[in-house]
């Protein structure tokens, strides 16, 4: 599914979007990168599922140069993107791109953390979320953190809230009710205790909350 949403000018664009589509998308990024600092070591390796145009591994590698990834992204039009910033920052050497989903990642290579932001609400139906979550569990060494950024709807599919902050945020009326409708009849974003499920039965033992903007919180699972 994400290969066909991310493609051609939805993906050279994606960079410009998320701000205004995501509140609190630029903290993450920064929150991000503490979480992991007091989680691992001067070298480590990351697995990033949906790795996009590098949002979460550009910032880290640049920060921590001990730090090597591999990124997972099933759209090759944002790989092609990716692989091209990671070429202008002197990156690749640290960089293993993979164009597939998750699910299918196959490599004897144990992580040391992993990262998954915005990719479980695009996975149709539980039992396909739970392989992605299993998948990324049998990649990570034992006890190492998976942080991941979830759409978590509460009693309807769009709170009147994030819709308010979507216009704030510059959209026009047409924006928001076009927005509104892709999230219910496009996603699956799972509630909290579809998400919980979906965690556990993949592996992790627990999830504990250190983001929350709107219906967008961030968990720390292992």
């Amino acid at each position: 599914m994400t290969t066909q949403l991310f493609r051609g000018e939805h993906a050279a664009s994606y960079d410009l979007r998320m701000p205004r589509l995501v509140p609190g998308y630029g903290l993450i990024p920064e929150l991000t990168l503490p979480m992991l600092r007091t989680q691992l070591g001067e070298k480590a390796t990351i697995l990033v599922a949906g790795a996009g145009t590098g949002a979460e591994i550009i910032p880290l590698a640049k920060a921590e140069p001990g730090w090597s990834f591999i990124a997972i992204e099933p759209s090759p039009d944002m790989v092609a993107l990716l692989d091209i910033k990671l070429d202008e920052l002197s990156l690749k050497d640290r960089v293993s791109l993979h164009n597939h989903p998750m699910e299918v990642f196959d490599s004897e290579q144990k992580a040391d953390a992993a990262i998954a932001n915005l990719v479980s609400h695009f996975i149709q139906g539980d039992t396909a979320k739970t392989r992605f979550f299993r998948a990324l569990f049998q990649v990570l060494k034992p006890a190492s953190p998976l942080l991941h950024l979830e759409y978590v709807p509460g009693s309807e599919p769009v709170s009147p809230e994030y819709n308010e902050w979507a216009r704030q945020a510059g959209h026009s009326e047409a924006d928001v009710q076009q927005m509104s409708v892709r999230i219910a009849n496009g996603w699956d974003a799972p509630s909290q205790d579809r998400l919980s499920t979906a965690v556990r039965a993949g592996g992790f033992k627990t999830s504990i909350e250190f983001f929350r903007a709107l219906d967008y919180r961030g968990f720390l699972s292992r």
